[in-house]
């Protein structure tokens, strides 16, 4: 992850995945309860469109900076991100993905655990 670049951190990871998968959960919600919510797909779309445009304009900005940038400043920052990579590897990058996972999965069990102690004290 870089410093200083918005999004790039646990907060910002979990959005756009999150963002990214919820026209696919509104689909499953859908098809378990037969029935079409237009409110909820609405508010899933958009938000999937967030995050795809979020995604779109780093990407624009990437390419932008590639295209128009001096072959020097071009050259330094090549070599500056490839002393980045030599030093730190991916590993900013893994720590960010697995606690996200392990935080994610941890809340859903946290979710389930809720679920069966309420279904137990309701018998």
């Amino acid at each position: 992850m870089n410093v200083g670049l918005p999004g790039t951190g646990i907060g910002g990871l979990f959005y756009l995945v999150t963002a990214l998968c919820m026209p696919l959960l509104e689909l499953a919600r859908t098809l378990w309860r037969g029935q079409l919510d237009v409110h909820r797909w609405r508010v899933a779309w958009l938000q999937a469109s967030l995050a795809g445009a979020i995604l779109g304009g780093m990407y624009a900005t990437a390419w932008t900076i590639h295209r128009l940038a001096p072959v020097s400043v071009a050259k330094s920052l090549h070599t500056t991100t490839q002393q980045v990579v030599h030093h730190f590897g991916v590993t900013p990058t893994l720590v960010t993905v697995s606690t996200l996972l392990g935080l994610v999965l941890l809340t859903e069990l946290l979710r389930l655990v809720q679920l069966v102690r309420r279904r137990v004290d309701s018998l």
